[in-house]
Formats: C-alpha cells, sequence, structure tokens
C-alpha cells in the first residue's frame, strides 16, 4: 500500500476558504480566469502546487495555488526588470 505524504506552505484552518480542500476543476470553476486550465494542470504535474491523490483525485488546498500564481507573478516580473 502506498501512502502519500502531504506538505503544504499553509496549514489550513477549519471553515477557512484559503484553506479548502478542491479538486483542480472545483478550482477552475470558481476561480474562473484567474489561471488557465492548462497551466493549473502543469504546475500539479510538476509539483509546484502540492496536491494529493485519493483513488483517480486529485485533491489540492485553494491557498497553494494563490501561492504559486504569486510567486509566478514574482519569476516573471524578475525575468522582465
Amino acid at each position: 500500500m502506498r501512502w502519500a505524504i502531504w506538505e503544504s506552505k499553509t496549514k489550513p484552518n477549519p471553515g477557512s476558504e484559503a484553506g479548502e480542500w478542491l479538486t483542480p476543476g472545483q478550482f477552475l470553476i470558481r476561480n474562473s480566469g484567474l489561471i488557465s486550465k492548462t497551466m493549473l494542470y502543469q504546475a500539479l504535474k510538476n509539483g509546484s502546487i502540492p496536491s494529493l491523490r485519493i483513488g483517480a483525485k486529485k485533491i489540492l488546498i485553494r491557498s497553494d495555488v494563490f501561492d504559486h500564481m504569486e510567486s509566478s507573478e514574482d519569476t516573471l516580473k524578475g525575468e522582465t526588470q
């Protein structure tokens, strides 16, 4: 049996929207236009956004996606300056 180890930059607070566990599809529906579907799935695949696989589904913490988008913006700003 395989055990997944979850490491997240943030500790989710129960009832907190930022610490909400979502599937990638749910995140895309609720946060339409913030990140493209392709970009989200690429970040999940390369490990930039931590996720946990439960059966056939992947789940992620909403705040981790925002952390990834924020760090990506910082990287892009540094490259253009």
